[in-house]
C-alpha cells in the first residue's frame, strides 16, 4: 500500500481541494509565489519496495501512468541517479511541453525516497517542444509496521503548477488524480 503525503505537511496550511478514489489532493499557498505546492495521499499496493523502486525506475513506462505523457526516456542512469527526458501532449493552441529531470534515489531499510529536479539545460533544447524549466518534487515510501506492505508515497512538488498548470491541460488537482489513478493501475 502507498499512501501520498507531504514531508513538511506540518509547516503548511494544507486545504483538501479534490478526493476520488481514495486519492486527495491538497494544496497550499508559497510565499511570493501565485503558483501553489501540491501534496497527494494514496495507497497503492508493492508487495515490497523493490517493486516500488521498479516501478520509479522503469522510465520508459512512463507514459503509460503519467497524464499526458507522449514519450519518456531514459538519458542516463548513474548510480543512485537517473536523468529523464518527458514529452507531454498539450491541447491547441498550447505548444507541446518537454522536461528532463533527474532523480536521486535515497534507500533504507524500510524507506524508499525518490527526489526530482528539474534539468532544464541536461540536454539540447527540441524546437518542437517548449522547456519546463521549473519542477521539484519529493516521493517517499515508506513500509508501513500495521500491515506487511503498507507503503507510504510522499511528493511535494516545488512550484508543480509551472510544470502542470505550464501544460495547460487540465487542473492541477484534477492533474494529480489522474497521475495517481495511472500508478495504481500498475
Amino acid at each position: 500500500m502507498v499512501s501520498l503525503t507531504s514531508i513538511s505537511s506540518t509547516n503548511h496550511a494544507w486545504k483538501k481541494v479534490n478526493s476520488e478514489d481514495n486519492i486527495i489532493v491538497y494544496n497550499c499557498e508559497v510565499e511570493g509565489s501565485k503558483f501553489k505546492k501540491s501534496k497527494v495521499e494514496t495507497t497503492i499496493n508493492f508487495s515490497n519496495l523493490k517493486n516500488a523502486e521498479i516501478v520509479l525506475k522503469d522510465v520508459s513506462k512512463y507514459k503509460n501512468w503519467q497524464p499526458n505523457c507522449s514519450s519518456s526516456t531514459l538519458i542516463k542512469a548513474e548510480g543512485n541517479k537517473i536523468y529523464t527526458y518527458l514529452t507531454f501532449d498539450a491541447p491547441w493552441p498550447v505548444s507541446d511541453r518537454d522536461l528532463i529531470l533527474e532523480s536521486t534515489f535515497i534507500k533504507s531499510e524500510n524507506k524508499l525516497m525518490m527526489k526530482t529536479t528539474c534539468k532544464p539545460n541536461y540536454i539540447k533544447k527540441d524546437d518542437d517542444f517548449v522547456r519546463i524549466t521549473c519542477s521539484e518534487g519529493l516521493w517517499e515510501i515508506e513500509k508501513k509496521m500495521k500491515a506487511p506492505y503498507l507503503l507510504e508515497i510522499q511528493i511535494i512538488p516545488v512550484l508543480a503548477a509551472t510544470y502542470l498548470l505550464g501544460l495547460a491541460l487540465v487542473q492541477l488537482k484534477t492533474c494529480l488524480l489522474k497521475l495517481f489513478k495511472g500508478l495504481k493501475r500498475l
